[in-house]
C-alpha cells in the first residue's frame, strides 16, 4: 500500500520508520502492524473521520487486553478465595485475600490506562466464575500461586512480543509488572509454607499472619 492510499474508518495503517537512512518508510493497514526487527512503527486508526496515533502495534494492545482480562479473573478469584477464609472465621487469611484481590484489580486499571495513553482501544474478553470451593486451605493457597506463576510468564510472554516487535515503549513500561510479579511469587510461596506447616491447626496460621506477617528474606542494606 502506497502512502497515497486513503484512511478507512476503523483501520489501522502503521508506517514503518527506517532505522538507517537508506531504508525507506513503509506504510502497511494488514491490522497487525508487523515490521522488522530493525524498524520501528507508528500506528494511526482512523476513529470518526480523526488520526489517533498508536504508540504500539495492534498485536502488542491485543495482547495487553487479554492480560486486563487474566488480572480480572484473578481479582474474582482472590476474592472468592477470601471469601471462603472470612466463612471459615480465618480473618487474618481473608484480609490477605481480599488485599490481593484490590492489587490484582490495580493491575488490570494499569494495562487499561497504558492501552488507552498509547492510543489503543480496550476490549476487556469475557471472564470464567472463579473456583469457590476448596477441601482445604493448601488448595486454595496452591491455587494461588500457580496462578501468580502464571500471570508471571504471561507478563515475561508479552515482554517477548514488545521485543520482537521493537516496542520500547511497551517494554519499559512492563518493568514495573516484572518487579512486582517477583514479589506476588514469593509473598504467596511463603504463605503456602505457613499453611502446609500449620498443617489443620489454621488458627496458629492466622495467628502468626496476625502476629508476624509474611515477612521474606530482608532487603540488603543500602550502600
Amino acid at each position: 500500500m502506497n502512502s497515497s492510499a486513503a484512511l478507512v474508518e476503523g483501520s489501522i495503517n502503521c508506517r514503518f520508520i527506517a532505522s538507517t537512512k537508506t531504508e525507506k518508510a513503509e506504510i502497511c493497514a494488514n491490522g497487525e502492524c508487523d515490521a522488522p526487527a530493525t524498524i520501528s512503527s507508528v500506528c494511526i486508526r482512523v476513529i470518526r473521520g480523526k488520526l489517533l496515533v498508536m504508540l504500539t502495534s495492534q498485536k502488542v494492545i491485543d495482547a495487553i487486553n487479554e492480560q486486563i482480562g487474566y488480572e480480572f479473573s484473578a481479582e474474582l478469584q482472590y476474592y472468592a478465595i477470601a471469601a471462603h477464609f472470612a466463612a471459615e472465621a480465618l480473618p487474618q487469611l481473608s484480609q490477605r485475600f481480599f488485599q490481593q484481590a484490590e492489587e490484582e484489580k490495580g493491575h488490570a486499571l494499569r494495562f487499561i490506562k497504558y492501552v488507552v495513553d498509547a492510543g489503543g482501544r480496550v476490549v476487556i474478553p469475557a471472564i470464567d466464575a472463579p473456583k469457590s470451593k476448596f477441601k482445604t486451605a493448601r488448595d486454595a493457597v496452591k491455587l494461588s500461586l500457580d496462578q501468580e506463576i502464571h500471570v508471571t510468564q504471561q507478563i515475561n510472554g508479552l515482554v517477548g512480543l514488545a521485543r520482537k516487535q521493537n516496542d520500547y515503549i511497551t517494554i519499559n513500561f512492563l518493568q514495573w509488572f516484572l518487579t512486582e510479579q517477583l514479589e506476588e511469587v514469593s509473598s504467596m510461596d511463603n504463605l503456602l509454607k505457613i499453611i502446609e506447616r500449620a498443617g489443620t491447626d489454621l488458627l496458629q496460621a492466622d495467628e502468626y499472619l496476625a502476629r508476624v506477617g509474611l515477612r521474606t528474606m530482608p532487603a540488603p542494606p543500602k550502600e
